[in-house]
Parts: structure tokens; C-alpha cells; sequence
């Protein structure tokens, strides 16, 4: 659990200083670089599921600041805020933190682009207890500014003022710190990407040679063998992750520069304020010296989505936009995977059971028209997926501070994006235009409707807008005029599937250790206030569900093959680690 995140005010008496940049700016680049790596790496290592915001390991973050790993005596001067951390952990029941992925994002932009800080790097220096004050101060600061967001809604974004919309200005309202809080299993992602790499051979053959050779390699599955191998390389220290590379070794200095470059992206400003693309473009922070160069790794999550979600815009931008490819077909193009992805899975989920029913794209193609993208049936239960691609853009829909910025949004096109009108109008609306067609043994008696909407977008996997996209999907429903339950049918509540989530739940299926239609309906039953006499009930997201129900099998038994799949690939090239000491 995240909750409040603590600011300056709540250690401190004194005035909040008015530059934060003034207390640091005798402390070298690097050495500020490296303590707040530390805190994202202490909030989630590489392969954890889940961010840690435990007692022990915020007061972790604080002593790793005091550098208690190198001098013990530093627990003196941090005692303090230990004791004031606990009173405020007490107070709030366990709801609190020193830091988030997204306050620790938020603080290194703010360094990389800090143009008064007097050193870059200053070897040997002797660390006092002011230094560590100024930087445990600074993280507070940073803190607060991150939630200046919070000062309009708190005046303008009210329950009072907003009635039922209230929930879906909250929504908008939170995208910005949320967009950096979902994790995905590593695997099934490095997964994901080896196929999409592969699928796009087809198409932009000439473009990944080209892109994969500014990272002086010869291949996509050298690249992705990279990534995955950095990302997992054990550095040997507890608090954070870093490469030491021999100057000698000219073709490791070459890859790894290419994913350090800096001066790529903005500072925290404007519609950027959550943008990052600095530390997006280039996840790693080189610290040279005459015989090593040490490479920092600022952020595990931004490199190992260089191997999807950033590659889909850093291979666009680097590569298809200058040919004057258009953003429209290269999603479309990945939007083709992304369907032949998820049918591979439904295929694996499903393969041998005699008793369900699965159709999927070209099958649901009816006359020219598409009714849905994946139609799963078991007895009278029927399972309806619409499929996207679709990211949110950052313009918009990621920078919503004010009422005025909600009440501009075009929400209809954002809904849109995701498929919502289309489940609505397209696969309910019209099933029985298409349903006895596909599937000519369909029961005549009552059915039971599951609709899922399959998506790329991991914002929308979030608690508020879960809820907010099943209010939407019952008001147009209504809109329409078809009724959520009659002789006919039960429509269930609509259902948000990440990706990775299907990653998760395919060995399962496959195993026959849970039925999907009955998946759904405990989702759906445990989400449903009457049932759990439990008021926050609908904010449950489906990746808690899933945790709670679903502890073994979370990789899939056909990627632990060491003779195909992404574990062959990173194994293959395993020996690119032997560079790193």
C-alpha cells in the first residue's frame, strides 16, 4: 500500500526552503545520482512483483541515505527521523511513505538537469551529517512539488462540486503518479517483446537491423539478450545496481553508452512534469574514470520496457518517423501483433479442452464486419474480448491538474480508444446478428455474458478506473436500451484485462486449475458491494484478485523450455555478463 506520501512539513518546523537546489549543490552529480537510484532499486529489485512499502524497508531508505552500509555511527544522526517515521507509520495505520517509483523518477530528473550543482564528480569525498540532512531533505522537497497536482483538486475536484463525475475526475486526476506503479512479471514481458520483435521481421526487416546497430548489435534477439541481462546482472551490493565495465572492453562501453546518453528528454516542466523521457531514453548513468567506466541503472522497470512498451515508441521515433512512416500505421501494424499475440495465448489457455468453444479475429468476421476479437464459450457461459493496442498520450489525458482540464478532456474518444463503444454496440449489442453463425451449437436457453476488454495500457488496469469503465459500460448499455439481465441473458460486470494479467492466468487455464467464465464471476462477485458488504469493494483490481487466487504458475510452463523461447535467447547470449565485474 502506497498512501500519503510525506513531505518536508512532516519532519520539519522550520520554513520550507525556497530553493531545494541550494542544499545540495555542494554534493557531486554522481553521488546524488547513485542515493536515489538506491531508493528505486530498494523500492522494487529487478525481479520483485510488487513495490515494497513495508515498515523495515522505508526505514531502510532512510539509513541507506545516512549510508549506515558504509559507516554504522551514521544510525546517530538518522535516529530521529526513524523515531518521526514511525509516529507517522502508527498514526496512519501503515499508510504512509518516503518515497515512491515516481517520486525517485521525479528527484533524478531533477538532478540530471540541475545546472548549479557544483561538481560532477569528486572522487574520494568525505561524506558529514549535514550532507545527509541536505539530501534527505531534498527527497521531502521533491515530495511536495510532485504533489502540487493534489492543490487543485483538493479546491476544484470535489465530491461536492462534481456529484457522480467525481470518481472520473479522480481518475484522469491520478494518471499522471500512476502510470509508473503497475509491475509486470519480467519474463513473460522479455516474452512479449522476442515475438513482437519477430512478427515485425516481417515488415520492418531493414529498420530493427538499423535500430538494433546504434546499440552495436547485431540482431533484435541481441538486443533483447542485452536488456534482459542487465536487468538481472547482480551487481553483488543490496542497495542498488550497477556495472563496472574495463575501458579495455570497447564493445561493452559502446552498448551500454547507448543507453546512457543524456540531454534527450525535459526537465520537470510544463505537461512533461511525469513525463521523464530523459531517464526513458536512457535508463543508465555512466560515471567515467581513466580505467572503468561504472554504469548506474537509475530505473530496472524503463529498461526492461525497452524491450515493449518504450521500444514501440523509441523504434518510431528513431527509425519509422524519419521515413515518414505514420504513427497511425505503426500502431495499426503492432495492434496486428497484439491480436495474433493474445490468440497464441487463448490457443495455449485452451488447447485440448473439448469443452469450450474459441473463436478469434478473422472467425468473428462476418460480411466485412468485425463483432469482437475473441469469443470464448464453455456450456451457457460466453466470454466477449475486444482487444487494444492503444496507449494514452501524454498530451491530455496524462496531465489533468484542474477542473478546467477535465472538463475539456474529450472523454468519449478516450473510451473509445479502448474499445468500450465497440464491446457495447459491436459484440453485445449485435450478438445475435453474428452468435449462432460462429457457433451453431449455442444453447437457446439462457446465457451468461462476460465481456473483457483486452488491453496494452497498464494505466487502465488501476482500482478508480476499473470501477469507472464498468460505470461507463453500464450507462451505455442503458443508452442503447439492452437490458443487463432478462430471459435471454446475464451480462456480468465489465472486466479490464491487462496483457500481462492474461500472461498470467494462461498456465492456469491451460492446467484446468480455474475456468475463465468462473474466474470472472468471482471477480465480478468480489467487487460487488451487496455481496461483500464492503463499501471500497468495486476499487479491487483485477491484478489483486489475481495475486490472491493465483500463487504458482505465473510463467508459463512452454517459456521455462530451455531449447526455445526468451530463456534460450538470454542464455544464449548469457555470456555478454562476463564482461561486467
Amino acid at each position: 500500500m502506497v498512501g500519503t506520501i510525506l513531505k518536508y512539513e512532516d519532519f520539519f518546523n522550520d520554513p520550507i526552503p525556497t530553493d531545494k537546489f541550494e542544499l545540495i549543490k555542494h554534493i557531486p552529480r554522481v553521488e546524488l545520482i547513485a542515493s536515489f537510484s538506491s531508493i528505486n532499486h530498494i523500492l522494487k529489485k529487478p525481479l520483485d512483483l510488487d513495490f515494497n512499502y513495508s515498515f523495515e524497508n522505508q526505514i531502510k531508505i532512510i539509513t541507506t541515505l545516512y549510508h549506515i552500509h558504509e559507516e554504522p555511527r551514521g544510525i546517530d544522526y538518522c535516529r530521529a527521523f526513524i523515531e518521526k517515521f514511525k509516529e507517522h507509520f502508527d498514526a496512519y495505520g501503515g499508510g504512509v511513505t518516503l518515497s515512491t517509483r515516481t517520486s525517485c523518477l521525479y528527484a533524478l530528473n531533477e538532478i540530471l538537469f540541475c545546472d548549479t550543482l557544483e561538481f560532477e564528480n569528486k572522487p574520494g569525498i568525505k561524506f558529514y551529517p549535514d550532507d545527509y540532512l541536505a539530501i534527505f531533505k531534498f527527497l521531502l522537497l521533491c515530495n511536495q512539488e510532485m504533489l502540487a497536482y493534489n492543490e487543485s483538486y483538493e479546491n476544484e475536484i470535489t465530491s461536492d462540486k462534481l456529484g457522480k463525475e467525481f470518481f472520473e475526475a479522480f481518475m484522469f486526476k491520478e494518471i499522471p503518479s500512476n502510470q509508473y506503479s503497475y509491475v509486470q512479471n519480467p519474463i513473460n514481458l522479455l516474452e512479449r517483446g522476442r515475438q513482437l520483435f519477430e512478427y515485425l521481421k516481417g515488415t520492418y526487416k531493414l529498420e530493427l537491423k538499423d535500430f538494433t546497430s546504434e546499440y552495436k548489435l547485431n540482431s533484435p534477439e541481441h538486443f533483447l539478450s542485452i536488456v534482459a541481462n542487465h536487468f538481472v546482472f547482480n551487481s553483488g551490493l543490496d542497495f542498488i545496481q550497477a556495472y563496472r565495465v574495463k575501458k579495455s572492453d570497447k564493445l561493452a562501453i559502446e552498448r551500454l553508452n547507448a543507453l546512457s546518453k543524456r540531454g534527450l528528454g525535459r526537465a520537470n516542466t510544463g505537461i512533461q512534469k511525469f513525463e521523464f523521457l530523459e531517464i526513458k531514453k536512457s535508463p543508465l548513468y555512466c560515471v567515467e574514470s581513466e580505467e572503468t567506466n561504472i554504469y548506474i541503472l537509475l530505473d530496472n522497470t524503463f529498461l526492461i520496457e525497452k524491450s515493449y512498451e518504450l521500444f514501440f515508441w523509441d523504434f518510431y521515433f528513431e527509425m519509422l518517423s524519419k521515413k515518414g512512416i505514420s504513427i497511425k500505421k505503426w500502431g495499426g501494424d503492432v495492434g496486428l501483433f497484439f491480436e495474433e499475440y493474445a490468440k497464441g495465448i487463448f490457443e495455449y489457455c485452451f488447447k485440448d479442452h473439448k469443452d469450450i468453444i474459441l473463436k478469434s479475429t478473422k472467425q468473428l468476421l462476418i460480411d466485412g464486419t468485425e463483432y469482437a476479437d475473441y469469443y470464448i464459450r464453455r456450456k451457457r457461459n460466453v466470454v466477449l474480448v475486444q482487444a487494444k493496442r492503444s496507449y494514452v498520450p501524454q498530451v491530455d489525458y496524462k496531465e489533468v491538474y484542474s477542473l478546467k482540464d477535465f472538463n475539456e478532456l474529450d472523454k468519449d474518444e478516450f473510451y473509445k480508444r479502448f474499445g468500450l463503444n465497440q464491446i457495447v454496440e459491436m459484440s453485445i449489442k449485435k450478438f445475435d446478428d453474428y452468435a449462432s453463425i460462429i457457433d451453431p451449437s449455442l444453447p437457446t436457453n439462457k446465457l451468461f455474458i462476460y465481456p473483457v476488454l483486452l488491453i496494452n495500457e497498464p494505466i487502465i488496469s488501476f482500482a478508480v478506473t476499473t470501477y469507472i469503465f464498468n460505470k461507463k459500460f453500464e450507462q451505455m448499455l442503458a443508452r442503447k436500451g439492452i437490458e443487463q439481465e432478462n430471459t435471454k441473458w446475464r451480462i456480468n460486470r465489465l472486466v479490464v484485462l491487462h496483457v500481462s494479467e492474461l500472461e498470467r492466468l494462461q498456465e492456469s487455464l491451460n492446467k484446468r486449475k480455474i475456468k475463465l467464465d468462473q474466474f470472472l464471476q468471482g471477480y465480478s462477485d468480489s467487487t460487488n458491494v451487496n455481496l461483500t458488504q464492503n463499501k471500497y469493494a468495486p476499487f479491487l483490481t483485477l491484478d489483486q484478485y489475481i495475486k490472491r487466487k493465483i500463487t504458482a504458475s505465473a510463467i508459463p510452463e512452454y517459456l521455462l523450455n530451455k531449447e526455445e523461447g526468451i530463456f534460450k535467447q538470454i542464455l544464449d547470449f548469457g555470456k555478454l555478463s562476463n564482461n561486467l565485474n
